[in-house]
């Protein structure tokens, strides 16, 4: 036995430990295991089946984007769409060059697009704010789908 200089109690307290920080690193990820099969085809058509998910706080909306990341046919793709979690419709979805996306609060999504390499060194990304509840842009210049 690997634990045996422990006492019994020792060896409950490390099986509490490990589950506790299991449930806790789990409680953190949006699995899309967790996501009902109706969502998970709805991202799926759109991003294929390697994608991040990320819901905004109150668990109303979803933001799912895919980083192509260096795939020699797709470097600095990056590609994302928003889901209405209760009725499933895709409120936006776009590709764009060099992107990031992130929520800034339970409402607001902060989109960055670059145009290339260069470009964001010299320039910095184009940066849009896209408002959930009333579907639409609320500052900067991205386009609306």
């Amino acid at each position: 036995m690997l634990l045996s200089g422990l006492s019994i109690n020792s060896n409950k307290r490390i099986n509490i430990v490990l589950v506790c920080l299991l449930t806790l690193i789990s409680s953190f990820s949006c699995s899309s295991s967790r996501l009902s099969k109706k969502t998970k085809n709805i991202i799926d058509k759109t991003l294929g089946s390697d994608y991040t998910a990320i819901p905004n706080k109150s668990k109303t909306f979803l933001l799912c984007y895919k980083d192509y990341g260096d795939d020699p046919k797709k470097i600095g793709e990056f590609e994302y769409l928003i889901i209405n979690l209760k009725t499933r419709q895709v409120l936006r979805s776009e590709k764009l060059r060099y992107g990031e996306i992130k929520w800034i609060d339970d409402q607001n999504v902060e989109i960055k697009e670059g145009r290339g390499i260069i470009e964001n060194l010299k320039e910095g990304k184009k940066t849009s704010i896209y408002n959930v509840i009333k579907d639409t842009i609320i500052n900067g210049n991205a386009k609306k789908k």
